[in-house]
């Protein structure tokens, strides 16, 4: 407001549309429903009515408060332009608009990253054995398959990238992908019979029951992906949970037959079709 009193009608315009842009993206990022005093109302918010868009679905709301950093860093620069050209008279005001500032920028000031540490990549892909099991351009897969909660096997390709190790692929992964509920998209792929049992004995801890179709279908999956080699290393890293490494050696064991122990992961030849 104290800009808009001082400026000429271009500028003007110009901070309606910065004004604008605020509001909008911080009603935004407040997402579908409300919020009061920390509990989740049945208000629907503007974001709500858009969350059926294509794109916009596939958002977060949180991140479009991003939006308004920049914003109120053009505030602040058009601030200084107008201070400079028409600086305070008192020495009090000075200090006073010195002290706004200040307190303005203070987020800006670093602060501790809240961090955890990973389980460390097996000595299998750091050592370059894998390559021994995977020809080049291959597919490997860890367990339980890559997703956004068990997110190893792209930590693994990104070491061997970066160590010029080579290159082997893996099924599924951390994307954006076709598949969901009512033709809506997903966080990785479609699960099939083989990466839905890993995924239920290394969240849940228990071995599912196995048969003779789930271990036809199994196999079957991995010859699908053009899998060569299943590996699990000792500790397995879970986003969200904890992940049950014995319970999934006991799966893969009665899917695919007895592991060998190769370095410090155990590890299940795929045969060709």
């Amino acid at each position: 407001m104290w800009l808009w009193r001082r400026t000429d009608p271009a500028r003007r315009a110009t901070l309606f549309a910065l004004a604008v842009t605020a509001v909008v993206f911080s009603v935004l990022s407040w997402g579908p429903r409300a919020k009061w005093d920390g509990r989740r109302t049945g208000q629907l918010l503007p974001f709500g009515v858009l969350d059926n868009l294509p794109v916009v679905n596939a958002a977060l709301p949180s991140r479009l408060a991003l939006v308004v950093a920049p914003v109120i860093g053009l505030l602040l620069a058009y601030t200084v332009d107008q201070l400079r050209a028409d600086p305070p008279r008192h020495r009090s005001s000075q200090l006073a608009w010195a002290l706004g500032y200040a307190v303005a920028l203070l987020p800006l000031l670093p602060t501790p990253l809240l961090t955890i540490v990973r389980e460390p990549i097996p000595a299998f892909i750091t050592a370059g054995t894998w390559k021994q099991h995977v020809s080049p351009g291959g597919v490997l897969t860890p367990l339980p398959l890559t997703v956004d909660v068990t997110p190893d096997g792209q930590r693994w390709q990104a070491y061997a990238l970066a160590h010029r190790q080579g290159e082997f692929a893996i099924p599924a992964g951390f994307f954006l992908g076709p598949g969901g509920p009512d033709g809506r998209g997903r966080i990785g792929p479609v699960q099939r019979t083989f990466d839905a049992l890993m995924d239920q004995a290394g969240r849940t801890g228990v071995v599912p029951i196995i048969t003779e179709g789930s271990i036809r279908l199994s196999r079957d999956d991995l010859r699908y992906w053009r899998v060569e080699a299943v590996v699990l290393p000792d500790q397995v890293h879970g986003a969200k949970y904890g992940i049950d490494e014995e319970a999934l050696r006991r799966t893969a064991t009665a899917l695919l037959g007895p592991p060998q122990r190769v370095d410090d992961v155990w590890l299940w030849k795929v045969p060709p079709a």
